[in-house]
């Protein structure tokens, strides 16, 4: 049986996630996370980077060209597993900033200041499923 189909929108303003489930035409079953920020308004969003899978996995090298930029993230598993990603600077050794979670799902957004050449490295269990978007505001 296939596992459910986890669907999110992301960016400075809201990260949010929902489970869609089988048989359900689409329709949102379950709210997993929702986390609003205080910014009283935020510029649009182009997304620079949308990647899913499950398992291990590591994205090709993306360029950030603004001061600030944000991950929003969704994990979810089928059963409880230690699951996160990392952030790299490109030719570097050291993460510039690592996510991490356990249970059967976890998402949200992390804001990052600094433009450069980047990848993200995930570390999960082949049965968990997750989301990965990298935004930053439209020049």
């Amino acid at each position: 049986m296939k596992s459910p189909l986890l669907a999110c929108t992301s960016g400075a303003l809201v990260a949010a996630c929902v489970l869609l489930g089988p048989g359900s035409a689409g329709a949102a079953t379950h709210a997993t996370h929702a986390t609003h920020a205080t910014h009283a308004k935020t510029p649009p969003q182009r997304t620079v980077l949308a990647v899913r899978g499950s398992g291990n996995a590591s994205t090709h090298t993306f360029k950030i060209s603004a001061a600030s930029w944000h991950v929003g993230y969704a994990f979810q598993c089928i059963t409880q597993s230690a699951f996160g990603f990392q952030v790299k600077r490109a030719h570097k050794t050291a993460a510039a900033h690592t996510v991490v979670g356990s249970g059967f799902a976890k998402s949200g957004t992390t804001n990052y200041k600094e433009s450069g050449s980047y990848s993200i490295v995930v570390k999960s269990a082949d049965h968990c499923e997750w989301l990965l978007r990298v935004t930053q505001p439209k020049t």
